[in-house]
């Protein structure tokens, strides 16, 4: 049974999804989702930065004219985190269980940006090895290379005003699209109607009110969400 309004009392009566992996579960854990910038404190913008100086490696890296954009975006947004369109380690939820967890399975290590930082890394340090141990590419390294598993964070209770639309905009677009999606009250298909409503969470989800699930079912995100199970942990 899907509740009558999707907010109520300037909370959402519906939960909300975050996909990440376990590298991330720690800090959530104590600082509540949202409440602490990992990648700021890993130097994933200066790591970035670095790499970019690389350009003969980097022009070497397959397919790079069209992971380049993505790269470029992430170090804007170290430098300018206000109005960048790839926030940078921006959190993002979704009413959709389906969607979290194809994130959470797509990037492994729980980030996009870090995810692409890796990518082109890899890359690079298959040129020039010795990198891999060199700041601030071993930081970087070091925290990814630690044993993982994706994760979904299931948020309860959060407040409308904690949240803007995917592009940093207000949400209330979004909230409308979402309350109309309640109205057809077909649970069955709410969590696939939902799957393109995001979220950028622009205040910490306190950890009294997060649950932590693993993912059972699918094995990569381009597998089918029909058998997706999330298990407590």
């Amino acid at each position: 049974m899907l509740p009558s309004k999707i907010v109520i009392d300037g909370k959402l009566t519906v939960p909300l999804f975050h996909g990440t992996s376990t590298l991330f579960t720690q800090s959530i854990r104590e600082t509540g989702l949202g409440g602490r910038r990992l990648l700021d404190d890993i130097g994933l913008g200066k790591t970035v930065l670095s790499l970019l100086s690389y350009e003969e490696q980097l022009e070497k890296v397959p397919n790079w004219d069209s992971e380049k954009p993505l790269l470029l975006r992430v170090a804007d947004a170290s430098q300018n985190p206000v109005g960048s369109f790839l926030r940078y380690c921006g959190t993002y939820m979704t009413p959709s269980k389906q969607t979290a967890a194809r994130y959470a399975l797509l990037n492994d290590c729980g980030s996009e940006a870090l995810a692409c930082t890796l990518k082109i890394l890899n890359a690079v340090l298959a040129q020039l090895p010795a990198l891999a141990s060199q700041e601030p590419f071993s930081t970087v390294l070091d925290f990814a290379g630690q044993p993982k598993s994706p994760v979904v964070v299931e948020a309860h209770d959060v407040q409308a005003d904690w949240l803007r639309s995917e592009r940093g905009e207000p949400c209330g677009q979004v909230l409308e699209a979402l309350q109309n999606t309640l109205d057809d009250d077909d649970p069955d298909l709410f969590d696939i109607f939902t799957q393109q409503m995001n979220f950028e969470l622009v205040h910490p989800v306190p950890p009294s009110q997060l649950r932590f699930h693993r993912i059972v079912g699918p094995q990569s995100g381009h597998d089918s969400m029909e058998d997706l199970q999330l298990v407590p942990l």
